[in-house]
């Protein structure tokens, strides 16, 4: 569950319903109640993540996804910075995310269908 999940939900249990808004677009979080009541699986195979503006603190700008139990991958958090450095660790090897995984050959098929799905998220 992420942030972006509480509106629907709360909305799902109030019974209302949210979107479309004003400029076309709709919620981008997901009710969590069939999980919760039903124990359905959210059929959500990623989870997009970012911080577009560089940190006070010097971090640079960052967008990543992560994978859910849902996808065929496995666990995976992917994360590319503005600077082209990235990131990518096995959640299920690597729980901690102590091994960058980033440009590694034998992980080239997974960093790249998971750049690819950044890319996507980025450009909605």
């Amino acid at each position: 569950m992420q942030n972006i999940d509480l509106a629907p939900t709360l909305c799902a249990l109030a019974g209302c319903t949210l979107g479309p808004f004003h400029n076309g677009y709709g919620v981008d979080g997901t009710s969590i109640l069939p999980t919760l009541v039903q124990h359905q699986a959210l059929d959500r195979q990623y989870v997009y993540e970012e911080y577009p503006l560089p940190g006070p603190d010097g971090m640079p700008a960052w967008w990543g996804v992560r994978t859910t139990n849902e996808n065929t991958l496995g666990r995976w958090v992917f994360t590319q910075y503005v600077d082209g450095e990235c990131e990518l660790y096995d959640l299920l090897q690597d729980p901690w995310e102590l091994h960058n995984r980033c440009n590694q050959p034998i992980y080239a098929t997974i960093q790249g269908t998971l750049a690819q799905q950044v890319a996507e998220f980025r450009s909605r």
